[in-house]
């Protein structure tokens, strides 16, 4: 499942290889107004086949606040998912992330280390 419409390049690959169903939800936003710096959503729509007694996996690019791939994943639940899972590759988890993931219907969240580390001992 693509949390929102710039996933789903990912989410038809994996769901080629897979041989798996494919899913999307789409955020209509209103763009004739800005709240806090962003045109609000004003409907979050699931767009795929029926996810009753399936197990889920959200596939994103980032996953910052972690607002949209919780509701996802809550969303998901209400649908009759078994299970819903994350796979991020950018896990920036700033603000709220943390403690709306701990809420949330996600049993579990991969990430990759996108972030070049330091091997030496210099800072």
């Amino acid at each position: 499942i693509s949390p929102d419409e710039g996933g789903m390049g990912k989410c038809m690959y994996y769901s080629s290889v897979m041989g798996i169903d494919l899913g999307m939800f789409y955020k209509r936003r209103d763009y004739s107004i800005i709240v806090n710096g962003k045109n609000p959503i004003v409907a979050h729509e699931y767009l795929g086949r029926d996810v009753k007694d399936k197990d889920v996996i959200i596939v994103d690019d980032m996953i910052d606040t972690a607002g949209t791939i919780t509701k996802a994943a809550d969303m998901m639940v209400e649908r009759g998912a078994k299970s819903v899972r994350a796979a991020v590759t950018h896990p920036v988890l700033s603000g709220p992330a943390y403690e709306r993931i701990a809420q949330s219907a996600l049993c579990e969240v991969m990430v990759t280390d996108t972030i070049p580390l330091r091997t030496d001992k210099e800072t």
